[in-house]
């Protein structure tokens, strides 16, 4: 009379929660679902205990549920927005499965959170039972797949990039990495310039690796630039990492920077250099705990403060 619960089973328990005009129960010999209409008074008298109601589930278990997704997700800019829709209080759930279809990745994303709370609920449920009857809970493991979402992207080497579309990028990216320096903008402007005189993508000496998305929208590239110190060693200075907005937060960037590493520093003695500046020092922790180590230290003084500090000299 204690049925098993089979991953099938789960599934269509799962199905049933979600039907908000159907009633189901669990009938436990059969190891079945009925409907609440297949059931005669006949059946309730002569099996008192043989159905049982399935674990509750309403719309609003189903709101609290985007909710913590939308909480869940690293990325600023859909967290923002499903944020506004779970707040709008008209057509959520449409508004919301909609904002998703927008992103297969996030939408992919979606369904398996979805799938894994639901399925926790149902074990949950399975698993009080088992205590009702004197059995041992049974015991899953919830550990996540790493890189679930990553699996929808490509992430390869670029051998012949596109010089206008990675540059135009590469300028958003420095421009946004030095936004919060106190400069101006024809200083942040001449302080790219500087940076990448004489450089692009298309060099003899540059190295990029992209990612796009399922539909081949380029997301994401880390350029960098290589230098032999000897004939058998050769280091690598990545000059830009750089993934759009609306792609942020799911592990591309670090990704690539793994791609990246792992491809140029098969050779012993290979190194790889990044500098970062203004709001990139922040990222500088995640380097570290990917083996990156500190090589070099850069200090700026403007003219103001060196004169002040030559007044103080002066006054001593």
């Amino acid at each position: 009379m204690k049925f098993e619960l089979s991953p099938e089973l789960v599934d269509q328990i799962i199905f049933a929660m979600e039907d908000q005009e159907n009633e189901y129960y669990i009938d436990v010999v059969e190891g079945s679902l009925v409907t609440a209409e297949e059931l005669t008074e006949e059946d309730w008298e002569e099996e008192e205990d043989r159905y049982i109601s399935l674990p509750e589930w309403s719309s609003v278990d189903g709101f609290n549920l985007m909710e913590r997704f939308t909480a869940s997700l690293r990325n600023p800019l859909y967290r923002e927005r499903l944020r506004q829709i779970l707040s709008s209080g008209r057509g959520v759930f449409r508004q919301f499965k909609n904002a998703l279809k927008e992103r297969p990745d996030l939408e992919k994303l979606w369904f398996h959170f979805k799938n894994r709370e639901m399925r926790k609920e149902v074990y949950r449920w399975y698993n009080a039972l088992r205590e009702s009857w004197g059995l041992k809970e049974v015991e899953i493991d919830w550990n996540e797949p790493e890189d679930l979402v990553l699996s929808d992207f490509l992430l390869s080497r670029w051998d012949s990039p596109d010089d206008a579309l990675l540059l135009d990028l590469d300028q958003k990216g420095f421009l946004e990495m030095v936004a919060s320096l106190s400069l101006s903008p024809e200083e942040k402007e001449g302080l790219y310039r500087s940076k990448r005189f004489g450089l692009s993508p298309s060099h003899p000496d540059s190295i990029v690796f992209q990612a796009r998305s399922p539909s081949n929208e380029l997301v994401a590239f880390l350029w960098a630039m290589k230098n032999k110190f000897r004939t058998d060693i050769e280091a690598y200075h990545i000059l830009q990492l750089y993934c759009k907005p609306e792609y942020r937060g799911i592990g591309l960037a670090r990704t690539l920077v793994e791609t990246f590493c792992s491809s140029v520093l098969s050779v012993p003695g290979n190194r790889v250099t990044i500098e970062l500046l203004g709001t990139a020092l922040e990222l500088s922790e995640s380097f570290e705990n990917t083996g990156f180590k500190p090589f070099s230290q850069v200090l700026e003084i403007d003219a103001s403060t060196w004169e002040e500090s030559r007044r103080s000299v002066d006054s001593t």
